[in-house]
Parts: structure tokens; sequence; C-alpha cells
């Protein structure tokens, strides 16, 4: 079910939970796979100094070998709507996440019954303290899934650039749902938004980025959330929503060019952890819509009921 309020659609950034661009990779180990589920109560009229909102971890479930994690969770809370009257809002939500090397499978679905929303509320969560007899105005259900390697470059000379290229595959259904990817190379951060509705399939290259080590950091995150904002759903109204990328988020292979822009068709790449990334030619379509920095995901108008 669609809320009957138009509006703004945006991804929230977490204090406790955001993943901040140009943040170094883990040199120990250099590999690595991982999946997680959770929960995340968030209100919006109290900002952190620095961007982003505070975020409080109701619930969560994780692997760190990328082994597959599921998880439900139901909570209550009462407060007043906008016409100062009393509701008891219910949200229920569950996940599912795995990952393997060059692969990330990410399912997060929710809904939210007799939603209320007023200013005078206590806020749930502040930059300063946390009130369990509080109201949060945006729940976040997320499930985020990636991998973490090592590359090691070898039939490629100096000045050599390399491009990494993902398909994407999944659904976004009703309300409130979306998926993004973030893509780490060294320092270097870009992401990749996903706010279609229905069924959407797209492939994905990142910048071109030189190889100036034989050892390049890389890191893959892929997440799939229901974030509804209780301001925008209508006073005891119900939203829903569900983002399934189970099948799924993939790095499809490594384009490598020398100095004067051609392919090289001999590199090889080899990660730390033993996976051999395929080296392809530039695919005939590329939708380039990298996105970098930690703010705000692209936003966008909804339709309405």
């Amino acid at each position: 079910m669609r809320s009957s309020a138009c509006h703004s659609f945006f991804a929230v950034v977490a204090g406790v939970v955001s993943i901040a661009p140009g943040v170094a990779l883990a040199s120990d180990p250099t590999f690595g796979k991982f999946a997680e589920v959770r929960t995340v109560y968030l209100n919006d009229d109290y900002p952190l100094p620095g961007g982003g909102l505070p975020g409080f971890i109701a619930d969560s479930a994780k692997s760190t070998d990328g082994t597959p994690v599921s998880r439900s969770f139901e909570s209550q809370f009462t407060g007043l709507d906008s016409n100062y009257e009393e509701r008891t809002m219910e949200l229920s939500t569950s996940g599912e996440a795995a990952s393997d090397f060059r692969i990330a499978r990410t399912s997060a679905k929710g809904s939210l019954m007799n939603s209320y929303y007023n200013m005078d509320n206590k806020p749930y969560i502040t930059p300063d303290e946390v009130d369990p007899n509080g109201s949060p105005s945006i729940f976040s259900a997320e499930s985020q899934a990636g991998w973490f390697d090592r590359l090691q470059y070898g039939g490629t000379a100096t000045n050599y650039t390399a491009k990494f290229i993902f398909q994407i595959d999944g659904y976004n259904y009703d309300d409130w749902s979306f998926s993004y990817a973030n893509v780490q190379i060294g320092n270097n951060f870009e992401r990749f938004s996903m706010f279609w509705d229905g069924y959407g399939s797209g492939t994905f290259a990142t910048k071109s980025y030189p190889i100036n080590s034989a050892n390049q950091p890389f890191k893959f995150t892929f997440t799939s959330a229901f974030q509804p904002q209780t301001r925008f759903v209508q006073s005891g109204g119900m939203t829903e929503g569900w983002s399934d990328f189970r099948g799924t988020a993939r790095m499809v292979g490594i384009e490598v060019r020398d100095s004067m822009g051609n392919i090289v068709p001999n590199a090889t790449v080899v990660g730390d952890s033993g996976t051999r990334y395929e080296v392809v030619p530039e695919p005939a379509s590329i939708l380039a819509l990298a996105i970098g920095g930690a703010g705000l995901l692209r936003s966008r108008r909804r339709r309405s009921a």
C-alpha cells in the first residue's frame, strides 16, 4: 500500500551506521566477507553537528565471513499524531544478507502501521541521549553485504588504469524501499543508487583509477533498505516496502587500459583472497550513475497513491 502523501524521497545517513568515503581499508586482514541485517531508530529534528542523524541500532544480526544471516523484528511506540490524539504505531521488519567474493545478496522488508508524527513528541534519540519512552520519526531496516580484497595486478606496466564493472538486478516494491552500492578503491569512494520501482537491472562502472601499486585495496558494500519517515505518512496510516536484491549485485569484471587508452588484453587481477577477477573489455552500455560523498542519497519525487 502506498501512503497518500507525495513527498521527496531520500536516504538518511545515520551517525552510528554511516559509511564515510575516504576511510582507509583495513590492512589486517587484507580480505574478507561480511553480512548484516539491522533495524535502526532515528529522529530527523536532531541532526549531528557534522551532518547526518544519530541512530540507535535496535536489533541486528551479522556474520563476519559472508555466511547467510536473517532476522525478523517487531516494536511498538505510543505518542501524539498531528491532531494531538494518542496512537500506538507498530513496526515490523525482516531481512536477509549474504556475500561471497564478487557477489552480494540482500533483502530488506518492513511495514509501519498506525503511524503518527508530532514535533512535540519526545525524541527517541538525540546527539546527547537515548530516551526509550520517546518516539522515533524515522525507521531504517537495512540488509548489507559485501567483501573486501587487496588486488594484485599482473601483466601491466606503469600509468595503467582500472575501471570496475558491476551488474545489479533486483526489485524495489512500494513505498520507502531502495538500495545502493558503495565502492572503495584505495581512498576513493563512489556510490550507485537504485531508486527504481518494481524490477530493475543495470550495468554500472566506476571511474577509471590509476594502478599506482601492485597492491590495491578494494571494498564493495551493497545495501537494501526500507526507511519510512513518519512525518510524510498520514496519521493512522500504513506504509510498507521491500527491497529485494537477492539475485544479485555482482562484479562482472575489471577493465584495464594502458597510458594510450587501449584495452590491455593480457592483464590479470588476483586478490589476496586467491580470487581471480575477470578482466573484460568495456561493455556496450554502461550507466554512469556513480555518486560520491557520504551525504544524503539522490532525492526524487515519488508517485502518490
